[in-house]
């Protein structure tokens, strides 16, 4: 069997994992993965903030700041406002308005305007339900996960506690729903809406024009020794 040359193995190490992080290449064979990210910190450049601060209440939006939002009738979530010192966010903005199916126990459609490849937010529920998510591209899944509430008290006095996931495959549809024993219990608040764009074709191409010319140079260097 012939051996793969030295060479080609040096710039196979380098370019696979530099593909990898420039999202051009998936993991698990080319399968899309959804990963849990700890914190807004974990975030890239770029990322967008919605508070929905100045939405007025019971107006029940469809678009806020170019993002969709629809419930699983067809029309906009709930708003509604309440101190911030009563229902305290684990790290986002402490204004006092957010978004809710508090009339409609359904889920919650968002519809961003492009991938994204990282999502995050700050959610309220009863501590003994589970978090559906369906992550999305164009209109094919990519992922489903069901994840326990972190709240640990009763919804109107939890804090709102932060959900942030990274995805391989840009996702521009996220459906939301919160399932319990019982039907009432599926109602969730949601807050801080955080997500980071799919890098521009153009920033790719410049991260790839530098992975070049890091192999130019070490040929070029390899071959002067």
């Amino acid at each position: 069997m012939k051996s793969i040359s030295r060479p080609l193995r040096l710039r196979k190490y380098i370019l696979l994992p530099s593909l990898l992080v420039l999202g051009l290449v998936s993991n698990s064979r080319g399968a899309s993965t959804v990963v849990p990210l700890s914190s807004p910190s974990d975030f890239g450049p770029g990322v967008r903030l919605i508070t929905f601060a100045g939405v007025p209440v019971f107006s029940h939006p469809t678009v806020v700041n170019g993002v969709g939002f629809q419930m699983e009738n067809g029309l906009g979530p709930d708003v509604s406002s309440v101190s911030s010192t009563d229902r305290p966010r684990e790290y986002g903005p402490g204004e006092a308005t957010f978004i809710n199916n508090v009339t409609s126990t359904l889920d919650l459609n968002i519809y961003f305007p492009g991938p994204m490849s990282q999502i995050g937010f700050e959610l309220q529920t009863w501590p003994s339900g589970t978090i559906d998510l369906t992550f999305l591209s164009g209109n094919s899944v990519i992922e489903t996960l069901s994840i326990p509430s972190r709240s640990t008290g009763h919804l109107a006095t939890s804090p709102f506690y932060f959900y942030g996931f990274q995805s391989s495959t840009g996702v521009d549809h996220l459906l939301l729903g919160v399932r319990d024993a019982v039907p009432y219990d599926w109602l969730f608040n949601l807050d801080n809406l955080s997500f980071v764009p799919v890098p521009e074709p153009g920033v790719i191409t410049i991260g790839l024009a530098g992975i070049s010319a890091c192999w130019i140079a070490w040929r070029r260097r390899r071959g002067n020794s």
